[in-house]
Parts: C-alpha cells; structure tokens; sequence
C-alpha cells in the first residue's frame, strides 16, 4: 500500500489524534482550493486561503513539536 497524503490525512482523522482532528476541516479547505487552482478553475488564492494555509501549517509543525 502507498501511503500518499489523504491515506495520512484519514488514518490520523480515524485515530481520534485531537490536534489533528482540530484543522482537517481546513486542510480539506485547502485541498479543494490546490485543485481548483491546478485545474485553471481560479487564477490565485484568496488572502482569506493564504491565511488559513499559514496558519494551518503553523498548527502542524506544533503538532510535530509534540
């Protein structure tokens, strides 16, 4: 088995990790907005996406300090 991003993504979701459990919503947010940008369906991410893709990843880098 491949173990790509959205493996990863539910495994932790599934296992009740409860950091992790706090910001699937917004990296599901964000794998939608990566799809549409991919795919010419809009031409750049709104300050609002940059935010929160900034603020995720800052969440999960303190979820990998634990």
């Amino acid at each position: 088995m491949r173990w790509n991003t959205d493996y990863i993504m539910e495994t932790l979701f599934l296992s009740d990790v409860d950091s992790f459990r706090d910001i699937k919503d917004y990296l599901d947010t964000l794998k939608g907005v990566r799809n549409k940008l991919l795919h010419g369906e809009i031409d750049k991410p709104t300050l609002g996406n940059v935010e929160l893709c900034i603020n995720t990843a800052l969440k999960l880098v303190n979820i990998l300090q634990d």
